[in-house]
C-alpha cells in the first residue's frame, strides 16, 4: 500500500505500484509549480518563495484569489489560504508537496 495523505477532509493514497510515474525530484516540482504560477486568476491565486539558508520551498494556494490583507482587515475578514512546504533534501518532503500542489490542481481548476 502507498503512503497516505490527508489534503482538506479527502484522503489521497498515493500507490507507488500504481503510479508508473518515477518518484518525482525537484524539477518536476517546478515545473508543476511553473503550471499552478500559470493558472493564476482573479478567482485563485498561488504563490511560492524559497529560502535558500534552509533549502526550503514553500508554496501558498489563495482558493478564492488573493485579496490585499488590509483591505480584508478593513472589512472585518481574515485571508483564506492553504500552505505547504517542502525541505529540498528530504525526498519523502518532495513527494509530499508535489502530491499536495497536483491535487489542489486538479480539484480547484
Amino acid at each position: 500500500m502507498g503512503k497516505k495523505y490527508l489534503y482538506s477532509k479527502e484522503e489521497v493514497v498515493i500507490n507507488p505500484k500504481k503510479n508508473k510515474n518515477k518518484m518525482k525530484n525537484v524539477n518536476d516540482l517546478m515545473i508543476l509549480l511553473n503550471k499552478a504560477v500559470e493558472s493564476n486568476s482573479e478567482k485563485k491565486t498561488w504563490f511560492f518563495s524559497f529560502s535558500g539558508h534552509v533549502n526550503l520551498i514553500e508554496v501558498r494556494l489563495y482558493p478564492k484569489g488573493w485579496i490585499c490583507h488590509s483591505e480584508l482587515e478593513e472589512l472585518g475578514l481574515k485571508p483564506e489560504y492553504s500552505v505547504k512546504g517542502a525541505y529540498l533534501e528530504n525526498k519523502d518532503s518532495i513527494q509530499e508537496l508535489f502530491y499536495w500542489v497536483k491535487f489542489k490542481l486538479e480539484n480547484e481548476l
